[in-house]
């Protein structure tokens, strides 16, 4: 969270590079077209236990050089930790009908681009496909098979898609088969959408056609809040989500030996409440380096509170579960609170995680809201960005989804000044 929440599941990550790939070209150029969709097909079969075995299908055209250079080359995104990928075939298609497979002992595995410039702690990595003689009017095939044995959250399910406006999709399939016992939660927008029973599995089918991109104007506001989009979740509603959260990270705020130490030699002599809880903040903001480390299931599970300490440093869920144990040592409840740090200002319907990627502490008895991986925020203040959002807030006994504070009038502004010089030739500079 904070960096270190998965915004797309496991299930849904191999056919969102699709997506990424499509993106990126259309980006450069709406017309003409470098690239095309033709096909995107993802079986998804869940079992009870919340292991997942996705089959994926996909198949890009080059229109041009442009778009060749594009998509030669393809990235999928596993998790070491949880899963593993296997390339079932893979090959360049001439529009003459020949194909040229990939040598299979010619895909690499790497770090993804983005984590390796970031320092991020991960065992996030990419299979790399690099398809052979690849020009422009080729397509690049491939069909790959992902295995999730080990979810976040036993015997629960969450993933969903989301198809950009600005990517031409000529045909996209994708099925999620589960069993009957697993009750499935499915929200749709602008996604044909249907379900069948099939012995004691449902089988929920999803048909998406866009095949010309639309310009889409500037908006400042999450894709997800607005695009075309599916979401599906065993989760029966927020509440159930933020439990399942809960049993993760609560029983990480102990208030160990070390703690308690700290806390009294933080608090010194202090007895007010809020001055107390504010020199404990304080301290957290200023010795604890924000650090994101994505292993395993650490993208839901904190550190131990010891190891926080001893490292100095931790993601958003260990800066929460600190602060929370040092309260919890001079005897302040404190509450985890689950939220977007970007510009997602609604939660999908179907309840997953894709809208919450960062967490942050709630003080009840003081009504205040910390954000202690946040460096430069005073007490009480938090990121412009965190205000009047959706939000989990969780304690030791309860889950309930709430809305955060509005910024109030003047407590943030921008100054913009502009100094701008006309020359005599005409030149403007500034």
């Amino acid at each position: 969270m904070g960096g270190s929440m998965r915004r797309i599941v496991p299930a849904a990550a191999c056919a969102a590079v699709c997506v990424t790939v499509m993106s990126g070209v259309y980006a450069q150029e709406q017309q003409p077209p470098s690239a095309s969709l033709e096909l995107l097909t993802s079986d998804t079969k869940v079992s009870a236990d919340g292991s997942v075995l996705q089959t994926l299908h996909s198949e890009l055209r080059a229109t041009n050089e442009g778009g060749a250079m594009q998509i030669s080359r393809i990235n999928l995104p596993f998790n070491t930790g949880m899963q593993t990928i296997e390339v079932l075939e893979a090959y360049t298609l001439k529009p003459d009908g020949n194909k040229i497979p990939i040598d299979l002992k010619t895909v690499y595995e790497q770090l993804p681009p983005e984590t390796a410039q970031s320092g991020m702690v991960t065992d996030e990595r990419v299979k790399v496909l690099f398809f052979p003689q690849f020009a422009a009017g080729d397509k690049a095939i491939y069909t790959v098979r992902i295995a999730t044995p080990y979810p976040h959250f036993a015997g629960s399910f969450f993933s969903g898609e989301i198809f950009p406006r600005s990517v031409p999709y000529k045909e996209v399939r994708e099925t999620v088969t589960a069993p009957k016992s697993m009750a499935l939660r499915v929200e749709n927008h602008a996604v044909t959408f249907s379900r069948a029973a099939d012995g004691d599995n449902v089988i929920y089918s999803w048909h998406y056609a866009a095949p010309v991109a639309t310009k889409v104007e500037t908006t400042f506001v999450s894709p997800i809040d607005h695009e075309p989009r599916y979401f599906i979740s065993s989760f029966k509603d927020y509440t159930e989500l933020g439990r399942a959260y809960a049993a993760l990270a609560q029983p990480k705020i102990v208030a160990t030996t070390k703690i308690k130490v700290l806390a009294d030699q933080i608090t010194g002599a202090e007895s007010d409440r809020k001055e107390q809880a504010r020199k404990l903040y304080e301290w957290v903001v200023h010795n604890i380096r924000y650090v994101a480390i994505e292993l395993g299931h650490g993208s839901f599970v904190p550190h131990d509170v010891d190891a926080i300490l001893a490292n100095g440093y931790g993601d958003c869920k260990d800066h929460d579960v600190l602060l929370q144990a040092l309260l919890k040592a001079k005897g302040i409840e404190a509450n985890s609170v689950l939220i977007n740090s970007s510009n997602a200002y609604s939660l999908t319907e179907a309840p997953t995680f894709t809208q919450l990627d960062h967490v942050i502490t709630y003080v009840p008895e003081l009504d205040v809201y910390l954000d202690a991986s946040i460096p430069v925020a005073p007490f009480g203040v938090l990121p412009t960005q965190e205000y009047g959002k959706p939000a989990i807030r969780i304690s030791a006994q309860s889950a309930t989804l709430t809305t955060m504070p509005v910024l109030k009038p003047g407590t943030a502004s921008i100054h913009t000044t502009t100094v701008e010089k006309l020359e005599t030739s005409g030149t403007l500079s500034g």
